[in-house]
This record gives C-alpha cells, sequence and structure tokens, in this order.
C-alpha cells in the first residue's frame, strides 16, 4: 500500500499555528507587495469563493475585498515541513517528499507491523502532525502512488480515501479528468475537444488513439485513468528540478535587459546543478507578461548536460522563441530536471576535450565570490 499525505493550504496553516488568533480569519499568503503578487495560499473560506493559488492578488481582491494578505515566512514553513518528514520516517522508511507539503509513504514491507490496517495508520499520522504542529491535512491510500494522490484531492479537506487493489477503475470513473497528475488546463482543453472531460470518458478510449495525439503522455495519463500507472519511489537526495524566476513588479520591455536577466538566472541554476554534481537533460522557460499571461516551452537534450555555455545558448533561443508580444515582461524563469549524477560529459565536439576544467574553475570562483562574478560566455 502507498499512502499520501498533503498538507491542507499550508502556508496559510503554518501562519495559523504560528498565530492562533488569525483561525477563522479570511488569510491570504501573498508574495507581494500592494496586491502586486500572486497568490500563495489561502484560507478554505476564500477558496470557495474561487481564490487559488497562483492568482494575482489583485484578482483575489475583486473577489473578495479585504482579506488579510501575509507575506510569506519560507525559512519557518521549511522547518515545518523537515519536522514532519522525520515525523513520518518514524512510521515507515519509505517516504518521499514530492513538495514542501506533499509526502509519499511506502507501506511495502509493514503488513505484520501494522495488520495490514494502513486506513488507520494514515489516520493515526494525521492526527499526530495536527497535534504536534497544529498543522491540518489530507491523504490517500491506494495501490499506486498517482491514485493516491488522487484521492487526496478529492479527500480535501481534512478528510482521507481508501481504495482497495483493483478498485481503482471503478471508483475514478465520475471525477473530472483534471484530476489526474499532469492534465492541466492546457491538456483538458485539448482532450476536451475530443468529448473526454470525466476520468470514464478517458478509460474508454482507444489507447491507439491517445498516443497517435499526445504520444507516451497520452499513454501515461490512460493507466493514470485505470489506477495501474506505477511510480519508483524517488529516495536520493537529488531534486525533481531546479529552477529561478525573476519578477519585475514594474515590468521591463527593454530586450536586451530581460535577455541580461535570463543569462544570470540561468548561470545560478546551472551553478546550483554543478554543486550536486548533476548533469540535466531539459531546461525550460517560462515567460510571463505584463497582462499576466504565462507561455513555457522546454529543450530535451539527447545527453545530460553541465555546461554553462550550453544552457545558456539553449535558454536564449527557447526565450526568443517564446517572446512573440512586444509588451512588458513581468516575470522570466529557468528550471533544469531530467537529473543523472554526472560521470563524464557527452558534449558537442567544438568545446574540446580541456573544457570541463575550465567549467569547474568558473565553479570554484563563483563558490568563493559569488556567482555574478564571473560567467563563461557574454551578455
Amino acid at each position: 500500500m502507498i499512502g499520501f499525505i498533503d498538507l491542507d493550504s499550508f502556508y496559510v496553516s503554518a501562519e495559523i499555528a504560528k498565530n492562533p488568533s488569525l483561525f477563522g480569519k479570511p488569510l491570504i499568503v501573498s508574495g507581494g507587495e500592494g496586491g502586486k503578487g500572486v497568490v500563495l495560499s489561502a484560507s478554505y473560506d476564500l477558496k470557495k469563493l474561487g481564490i487559488r493559488a497562483g492568482m494575482p492578488t489583485f484578482k483575489a481582491k475583486e473577489i473578495f475585498p479585504s482579506p488579510i494578505i501575509l507575506r510569506p515566512d519560507f525559512k519557518f514553513y521549511e522547518e515545518i515541513s523537515k519536522k514532519i518528514k522525520n515525523l513520518l520516517l518514524s512510521y515507515t522508511p519509505v517516504v518521499e517528499q514530492a513538495s514542501i507539503d506533499e509526502f509519499y509513504l511506502s507501506f511495502e514491507g509493514c503488513e505484520r507491523l501494522y495488520k495490514n490496517d494502513f486506513f488507520n495508520v494514515i489516520f493515526e499520522i494525521r492526527e499526530e502532525i495536527k497535534e504536534k504542529f497544529k498543522i491540518p491535512s489530507s491523504a490517500g491510500l491506494s495501490s499506486t502512488k498517482c491514485t493516491s494522490k488522487i484521492l487526496s484531492k478529492i479527500a480535501k479537506p481534512g478528510g482521507q480515501i481508501f481504495v482497495p487493489a483493483g478498485k481503482e477503475k471503478e471508483f475514478l470513473t465520475p471525477f473530472p479528468v483534471n484530476l489526474i497528475p499532469g492534465v492541466g488546463r492546457i491538456l483538458k482543453e485539448k482532450l476536451k475537444i475530443l468529448g473526454i472531460e470525466k476520468i470514464k470518458d478517458l478509460q474508454k478510449c482507444d489507447l491507439s488513439i491517445l498516443l497517435s495525439i499526445f504520444g507516451k503522455e497520452g499513454e501515461e495519463i490512460y493507466k493514470k485513468s485505470l489506477g495501474i500507472y506505477e511510480e519508483p519511489f524517488h529516495l536520493e537526495d537529488i531534486p525533481k528540478s531546479i529552477g529561478k524566476e525573476r519578477t519585475f513588479f514594474e515590468g521591463k520591455i527593454d530586450l536586451e535587459e530581460i535577455l541580461k536577466e535570463l543569462f544570470w538566472l540561468t548561470e545560478e541554476v546551472v551553478f546550483k546543478m554543478r554543486t550536486l554534481s548533476l548533469s540535466a537533460r531539459k531546461v525550460e522557460v517560462k515567460l510571463k507578461y505584463g497582462d499576466f499571461k504565462v507561455f513555457s516551452s522546454s529543450f530535451t537534450f539527447k545527453y545530460p548536460q553541465n555546461f554553462y555555455e550550453i544552457f545558456q545558448k539553449k535558454v536564449k533561443e527557447i526565450f526568443l522563441s517564446l517572446y512573440k508580444r512586444r509588451v512588458r515582461v513581468r516575470m522570466v524563469g529557468v528550471s533544469l530536471s531530467n537529473f543523472e549524477v554526472s560521470s563524464g560529459q557527452k558534449i558537442l565536439e567544438i568545446f574540446g576535450k580541456d573544457e570541463e576544467p575550465i567549467q569547474k574553475t568558473i565553479d570554484f570562483l563563483k563558490k568563493k565570490y559569488g556567482v555574478k562574478l564571473v560567467s563563461f560566455g557574454n551578455l
């Protein structure tokens, strides 16, 4: 059995744990000043009104004009998250942290210890989290990671759902297809064109059609709809992604200035990756305009890469392919993913066999004097 624990409205819940007088009040944790930021977390009374994470704060205030807006305390949130993970490890040695507020737990090998009563184990875990940290949570329990995550969404707020092995397909049929992890707004609209709005519609779809239209992604969401999508546990200290964003509260329209910011963002994420002795196959660039419309695109290398100039060139290329509107840019971001532990770099021959010592020298100087002291290439 695999459990999934999701901490409900985590940032807001953490703020209430820190200051109990906030309980029951309309709360928003926002990353910006004066309504310029975005909603990072909202209390459930505001969620019921349609306020959600990722929404511009000024839009949230149009829905509810007088919320209590709190600035995020990320250090505090991370401390609580670490303590909760340690608590989970006291129940099972196999815990994968998916994000600051999401955890997968494998109970394989714990059958005799808990007499197969994992539903009550999950309940006990949630009660202990609430008692010790004053943080409410929701949970799912099933035979796969993906299904358990879906169940936790259905159980929100403050509930838990167990579906026995073999019953996943039947249970999931009535729910909307966007509950499936990986089905975002764009994919949801594409599926809707095909007449797929519920998970049961996806279950009935011919796999060959999904493969022809969506490729491997089509097969993945099909298996997820049936509750049979298998994913391994990732227990190494290898992050799923390394990213960095830069928000311009006044907006930028000068292309050279924007490219300069992207350059240093790329330097930062590549440096962070190299300090972990990793190489990445995938690089993604995100762009948000002043009207909050967001665009992103990615590129996957044939081999994992970890040289600064390779990512600099690719990031610039991706950004220029996205930058089609000559209006103010509010945010740019760069992220790396699909990591492998570095064990020799397969790169284009033009960089030469002596390139890695140069890269390591740059790493050394950045570590000692700061990321912006030295770079490879030009602005």
